[in-house]
């Protein structure tokens, strides 16, 4: 056998896909983690959101193409708690004036999640 068979044959072995590895329960939290963390991307802390954590609702900024089943499915990944409803509002940026010059803050989705009555979770911890 030649250098070129040779060749071939290490060619035909790195090509050959490896056995798939299983996922321990452990591993599949930190992945629903990380896909929480990727649809929501910070809380909303105001006035008004604060207000709204007495009633149950929190707000979190959230990635623009986030619909409601990913936010319901990243919160219960994140904090354990499964919400009751979703609303989500897609934020336009206010104008801001730069000396002479105009411009306008960056547009943004925002998600209003509501809780089961008596479930908290805690977003102030990091703040």
């Amino acid at each position: 056998m030649g250098l070129l068979g040779k060749l071939k044959k290490t060619e035909q072995a790195e090509t050959k896909t490896p056995a798939k590895k299983k996922v321990a329960p452990s591993d599949t939290k930190t992945v629903m983690a990380k896909v929480g963390s990727s649809v929501l991307v910070m809380p909303l802390l105001s006035e008004k959101t604060t207000l709204q954590e007495t009633m149950g609702q929190y707000t979190f900024v959230i990635e623009d193409s986030a619909t409601k089943v990913e936010v319901k499915k990243a919160v219960t990944a994140l904090y354990g708690v499964k919400p009751v409803r979703v609303n989500i509002v897609r934020m336009d940026g206010k104008q801001v004036r730069f000396g002479k010059r105009m411009g306008q803050r960056a547009n943004y989705k925002k998600a209003i999640v509501t809780l089961p009555k008596g479930k908290q979770i805690s977003i102030h911890a990091g703040v």
